[in-house]
């Protein structure tokens, strides 16, 4: 690991949701909205699996949602639906109601002014890997009144409906920026409601103390951080900042610090082209062999062919 000359950072703490402002901007969130539905009943959609996360926004109305062969689960005006990458589902108006494929149901409709209409707006989340959303659902259901961000929540849902259904100048721009906020607005959601026995990073953000680590940790990637550092700069001893770290995000905080390490690391080879030494260096290895084993520990390949990969024509950027 780099060494650090000052082991006591007079750098600020992060504020809480900037971990999770560092997650969505090394993964690369990219939004965007497929279409808005104005659905007369009877009605269904069926979606096959993308590699990307989905949702459904309720603009008005009711429906109903079946994913992985799962029970119908109700959803109404206000309402939120986001499932993860390679989840098939459908939605209907009713249970048992018949559904078509989802594309064949956007090319077919026209716009509509029967207020009977039930008006849907669909899109997608790409990211440029998913690993580190993985402790999110499967399925999120978000009411409108779900958490404190619910009035908020509130007005971007009825702002990307307005967007997506008309054709203003620069509207494809306020879409992308408002479908990045809904995402952050969802996952609030889910912090707010996580079951205390789901160990995984984004209880751990709304954990006191864990919290601070983890800001600590991503403020300075790159700094040589020991457990005895991280327990004494958030008030803990060492046994019990190790212990309570592990309960709550089911990795060591040097397990996770090597996994975001390489994340990161993954994220700069995506996106730029500094070497693989510059980049190791950065995110906390001596040298770029360093960086390799442990990259090919947490993600099956080099950094080398990890990069050849991502940037070539048709790969997975």
């Amino acid at each position: 690991m780099a060494k650090h000359p000052n082991k006591q950072s007079n750098r600020p703490v992060l504020p809480p949701l900037d971990v999770l402002s560092d997650v969505l901007g090394t993964v690369r969130l990219h939004g965007t909205v497929f279409g808005s539905l104005d659905l007369m009943a009877p009605w269904g959609l069926a979606a096959a699996p993308r590699d990307q996360f989905i949702f459904h926004i309720v603009a008005r109305g009711e429906c109903w949602l079946e994913a992985d062969g799962g029970k119908p689960v109700h959803a109404s005006t206000g309402d939120v639906l986001l499932l993860a990458p390679r989840i098939g589902h459908t939605l209907r108006d009713a249970p048992g109601s018949p559904a078509r494929p989802f594309e064949q149901v956007i090319a077919s409709l026209r716009p509509t002014d029967d207020p009977r209409a039930m008006q849907l707006v669909c899109g997608g989340f790409r990211v440029d890997d998913d690993t580190l959303l993985r402790a999110l659902p499967r399925v999120i259901h978000t009411h409108e009144l779900a958490s404190d961000a619910g009035p908020w929540l509130a007005q971007t849902v009825r702002l990307l409906a307005f967007e997506s259904s008309h054709d203003h100048p620069g509207g494809a721009t306020v879409v992308s920026r408002v479908c990045d906020a809904l995402f952050v607005y969802v996952i609030r959601s889910v912090l707010a409601k996580l079951p205390p026995r789901d160990a995984s990073w984004l209880r751990g953000l709304v954990t006191p103390k864990i919290g601070d680590a983890l800001r600590l940790m991503h403020a300075e990637p790159g700094r040589e951080w020991t457990v005895q550092e991280l327990a004494h700069r958030v008030g803990m001893s060492r046994s019990a900042f190790a212990d309570q770290f592990a309960r709550v995000t089911g990795e060591t905080p040097l397990q996770y610090l090597i996994q975001w390490r390489v994340h990161k690391a993954a994220s700069l080879l995506r996106a730029g082209d500094a070497s693989i030494s510059e980049i190791a260096a950065q995110v906390g290895y001596r040298s770029d062999v360093a960086l390799a084993k442990a990259f090919k520990r947490a993600l099956g390949t080099t950094p080398g062919a990890y990069r050849r990969d991502r940037q070539a024509p048709g790969g997975s950027v």
